[in-house]
C-alpha cells in the first residue's frame, strides 16, 4: 500500500515538473524592441495642431559587436529620413548611442532607455552629454516604469509597459525639461510614444509592423 502511494506521488510530481517545464519553455524571451535587419514599425503621429504625419521606422545594419547587438533605426517621413538613431542591446537593457538628423549626435555615456527586468515601479537615472551640431548639451533624465497595461492600436491590442522619462537638457544658459512617454510590448517593440516640448505635443501610435523571424 505504501509502495503504491509512493508510486502515485512520484508520477504526480513528474507530471507537475513536465507542466512547469512546458510553461517555462512557452514563455517568450524578454525583448522589448527586437532588432533584426528589415524589422519595421509604422506609426501615425498627431501634433498638437491636429496635423497628422505617417512615420516608418526601419531597422538596419544589425550586427554584434563586443557582446552587444547594435542596430541603426531610420525614421522616414514622406519617404525622407528625418532622424537616425543607433542602439545597442543586451540582457541588461537597450541603450541609445546616437540620434538626431543623420545620427550625428553621440550620447556619452549611451542613454539607458530600457532597463531589464522591466517591471512595475522600477526606475533609474541617466546623466550624460551629447553634441548638437557644434554645441554640447548636458542631460539629466529620470525614468519610471508602470504596467503592464492592455493598449489597443490600429495594429492590434498589446500588453505594454510604460516608461516615463523627464529629460532635462541644458545648452549654455538655456534649460528645459522634456516629458516623454514610451509604451513597449515584449517581442513587438514601440507601440506608442508621447512627447511634450516647448508647449508642443506629439503622440504617435503603431498602425502596422513587420518583424523578421
Amino acid at each position: 500500500m505504501i509502495n503504491r502511494a509512493m508510486t502515485i506521488f512520484l508520477c504526480f510530481l513528474t507530471l507537475l515538473l513536465r507542466i512547469g517545464i512546458q510553461n517555462a519553455a512557452a514563455d517568450p524571451p524578454v525583448n522589448y524592441w527586437p532588432f533584426q535587419n528589415g524589422n519595421q514599425w509604422k506609426m501615425s503621429l498627431v501634433l498638437s495642431s491636429g496635423q497628422k504625419i505617417d512615420l516608418t521606422i526601419t531597422a538596419g545594419d544589425v550586427h554584434r559587436e563586443h557582446g552587444y547587438l547594435l542596430a541603426t533605426l531610420s525614421y522616414l517621413v514622406n519617404g525622407k529620413v528625418s532622424e537616425v538613431e543607433v542602439y545597442k542591446s543586451d540582457s541588461s537593457g537597450i541603450r541609445r548611442i546616437q540620434g538626431g538628423p543623420g545620427g550625428n549626435s553621440k550620447f556619452n555615456p549611451p542613454m539607458l532607455l530600457i532597463k531589464y527586468p522591466l517591471k512595475n515601479g522600477s526606475s533609474w537615472n541617466w546623466d550624460g552629454k551629447a553634441n548638437i551640431g557644434t554645441l554640447i548639451a548636458t542631460y539629466h533624465a529620470h525614468f519610471q516604469v508602470t504596467g503592464p497595461f492592455v493598449m489597443k492600436t490600429p495594429a492590434g491590442a498589446f500588453h505594454v509597459m510604460r516608461i516615463h522619462s523627464d529629460l532635462n537638457c541644458s545648452i549654455g544658459k538655456t534649460n528645459q525639461t522634456i516629458p516623454n512617454d514610451y509604451w513597449f510590448a515584449n517581442g513587438i517593440g514601440l507601440i506608442k510614444q508621447s512627447i511634450l516640448s516647448s508647449g508642443l505635443s506629439l503622440v504617435g501610435k503603431l498602425t502596422e509592423y513587420k518583424l523578421k523571424k
